[in-house]
């Protein structure tokens, strides 16, 4: 059968526009391709690249945050495995949301590098602020939680490893200890009549509270009647935002007036707190665990010991 002349070059005709059209949609393709690779990785592919932020991302994954870091522009203050060791934090033991509270104030909503952020400076993460603080060139973030390594770049955002969970309150100073069985003797005396007049100014000014356990107040020898817990709460109680890391040695004033207490250092970073120039005086440690609780009015700390 002979093919029909008159429509070979139809053929040809429709043969060129099916080629020319497969080889633009290789190049769209291609072009595709390449703005992908150049668009990099974002955060949630950094941080499962690194080893140790593997507990970390299962705790995002758990949380359902992933979705989250995989769009917008983001700064991560990403918890270490070793930080969530030292927390005693068993994310597994957690739910979805008692995890998200965890980690929200970890996600800061905008891009800062290590050379943007000092001493001065705190940013929002996306439920409450972070305080940031410089000692000796290492910047830490709440006090209690070191960069140990930043300015890790995503398409999206930059992550700082941090040696430790940030601990956050939704809650002022007064309610924190409320609300945290360690210290329900100190909240007894809070409580107390005589008391409420410093406690309602704790609980509306900005302050830091070195707050002693329970345990401390069992080893306390001292009746607490009378005005005397008044000065025993008022000489815990520091004015201003203080974290562990604006800790200096040195004499500290405190709301009770006219007593400050003796700040020492040691070169390991142990704080220890003792009032009057009496040595041999009771000495309070700032304890690693519990402490540098940011809450919606100041910090909290936790002591071993009562100073008086």
């Amino acid at each position: 059968m002979k093919m029909n002349l008159s429509i070979v070059p139809t053929l040809r005709l429709l043969s060129i526009t099916l080629l020319a059209g497969l080889a633009l949609v290789s190049c769209k393709k291609s072009t595709d391709e390449l703005i992908d690779e150049e668009a990099g990785d974002n955060i949630m592919v950094v941080a499962k690249a690194d080893p140790e932020l593997s507990t970390f991302v299962s705790a995002l994954t758990k949380a359902q945050l992933v979705t989250t870091l995989e769009h917008g522009k983001y700064t991560v203050l990403a918890p270490t495995n070793a930080a969530f060791s030292s927390s005693g934090i068993d994310i597994n033991a957690l739910s979805s949301d008692s995890l998200r509270a965890i980690l929200l104030p970890h996600i800061v909503v905008s891009e800062y590098k290590i050379e943007n952020l000092d001493s001065s400076s705190h940013v929002t993460a996306i439920n409450r602020p972070v305080y940031f603080s410089s000692v000796d060139a290492i910047l830490y973030v709440n006090g209690g939680s070191k960069i140990v390594s930043g300015d890790l770049e995503a398409s999206n955002g930059i992550l700082h490893k941090v040696d430790h969970l940030i601990s956050t309150s939704q809650h002022n100073i007064i309610q924190y200890i409320r609300y945290t069985p360690e210290f329900s003797t100190l909240y007894s005396l809070l409580k107390r009549p005589a008391l409420r007049t410093l406690t309602d100014s704790i609980a509306k000014g900005t302050y830091t509270l070195l707050a002693p356990t329970n345990e401390a107040f069992r080893n306390f020898k001292d009746t607490l009647s009378s005005d005397y817990p008044r000065n025993i709460v008022a000489r815990h109680v520091i004015s201003n935002r203080v974290f562990t890391s604006n800790f200096k040695s040195n004499t500290v004033n405190t709301l009770w007036r006219n007593h400050p207490i003796n700040v020492s250092r040691d070169a390991s970073g142990i704080i220890t707190l003792y009032a009057g120039a009496d040595s041999t005086a009771t000495k309070a440690k700032i304890l690693t665990t519990g402490s540098n609780i940011s809450t919606t009015n100041g910090v909290v700390h936790r002591i071993d010991a009562v100073i008086k």
